[in-house]
Formats: structure tokens, C-alpha cells, sequence
């Protein structure tokens, strides 16, 4: 989401509009933007992962999945095309995540099926 931020920013010659639309959505993300560089192709699947991401040898990320840091994904994990687990997310073992799912600040326990499209998480982690 703060990549998207970032880009969406770019539209907008003017800063005005940008702290405007991030304080109207009390977003503080801008300071939060990963770098792509810290993001690898995943070996099992083609999906991409961020460098501090916890990943079980196991796991499967479909391509254009992405985990941001310091994400844990446990054993046998199946991560669907175009899913976004956000940072901070823990994913037990023999989990199957589906779809364009958004996973934010959120413990998926084991042997947990995400549905297609489904968004979980609260907006801060604290």
C-alpha cells in the first residue's frame, strides 16, 4: 500500500494534495516505503518477498504474490497470485491463501483456508 501511496503522490505536482489525502486517511505510511530492492524472487513459485520475511523452504508464493517484511510464513503455505501479505503477518503451517487476498497486522492460525478477494487486518499495528 505504500508503494501505491508513493505513486499516487506522483500524480499530484503539489505536496499540499499529498499531506491532505494522507492526513484525511490518517496514513503515515510515506515514511514506511520499502525499497524494491529489498524485495527477491521467490524460488518456489515466482512470487516476490522482502529481504527480513521469515519463509518455510516449503511454502509456495504464486507469481505476483508479494510479502512485505518481516512476515512469517510457516510450512506448507500456499500464497495465491496477486495476494499482498503485508508486514508484520505471522501465516501457520498448511495454509492456503487465495487470490488477490490483503493480509494487514494479522496471526492466520494453521490449516486456515483465505478465500479469493478477502481483506484481513486492522489499520495499525499498535
Amino acid at each position: 500500500m505504500a508503494v501505491n501511496l508513493k505513486r499516487f503522490s506522483f500524480f499530484y505536482s503539489k505536496k499540499k494534495y499529498t499531506q491532505d489525502f494522507l492526513r484525511l486517511y490518517n496514513i503515515s505510511a510515506i515514511s514506511r516505503v520499502e525499497n524494491p530492492q529489498d524485495f527477491q524472487k521467490w524460488r518456489n513459485g515466482g512470487g516476490s518477498f522482502h529481504q527480513s520475511a521469515c519463509i518455510d523452504p516449503t511454502a509456495l508464493t504464486e507469481v505476483g504474490a508479494i510479502v512485505h517484511s518481516k512476515a512469517l510464513l510457516g510450512a506448507n503455505v500456499c500464497v495465491g497470485s496477486g495476494a499482498v501479505v503485508g508486514p508484520a503477518v505471522t501465516i501457520g503451517q498448511s495454509t492456503k491463501i487465495g487470490y488477490n487476498v490483503a493480509l494487514s497486522n494479522c496471526i492466520v492460525g494453521d490449516s486456515c483456508a483465505i478465500h479469493n478477494g478477502v481483506c484481513i487486518g486492522q489499520d495499525d499495528a499498535n
